[in-house]
């Protein structure tokens, strides 16, 4: 319904109410107070639908350089992530030879993220994380072609 349609209907559904003589007072206030009511509907709405939610308190969008420690394990990591809102992508490799994508979401200072390694060995990994300024610290666990792997890391925003 339009606002037309909308204010036509609050005029026509008033002025059956106020159908007996001598009703032309009530017929002015009502007329008033629609009027006041539109005007008040129309300064508040605006937002047609959008989200309201707060952005992200950091923008992680660029590129992280660390390491991962799986065990005794340690190799360099490289992320390259884009944040639009909470959404988060990007790529990443690993000095170990793994190499995909990140999808995840983002909030305040928290990530989560999933790592697709697509590369010669095909695996998965779960992660979260927390970014204060430009250092990122992380854990995660997923499995490849080559076995488990659990262990954490630490990058930094270059």
């Amino acid at each position: 319904m339009t606002l037309v349609q909308f204010v036509y209907f609050k005029i026509s559904f008033g002025l059956c109410l106020f159908t007996r003589r001598g009703d032309m007072k009530r017929i002015g206030i009502f007329l008033c107070l629609l009027v006041c009511v539109t005007i008040f509907s129309l300064s508040c709405g605006g937002g047609g639908g959008e989200s309201t939610a707060n952005p992200p308190e950091v923008n992680i969008t660029g590129t992280w350089h660390g390491t991962f420690t799986n065990g005794a394990q340690s190799f360099g990591v490289t992320f390259t992530i884009i944040q639009n809102g909470a959404e988060v992508s990007g790529t990443y490799s690993a000095t170990s030879g793994g190499s995909g994508t990140i999808q995840g979401t983002f909030s305040g200072s928290s990530l989560s993220f999933t790592l697709i390694q697509t590369n010669y060995c095909p695996g998965s990994y779960n992660g979260q994380g927390t970014v204060n300024g430009n250092v990122m610290t992380f854990s995660g666990s997923g499995s490849d072609c080559t076995g488990t792997y659990n262990g954490s890391g630490t990058a930094m925003k270059s």
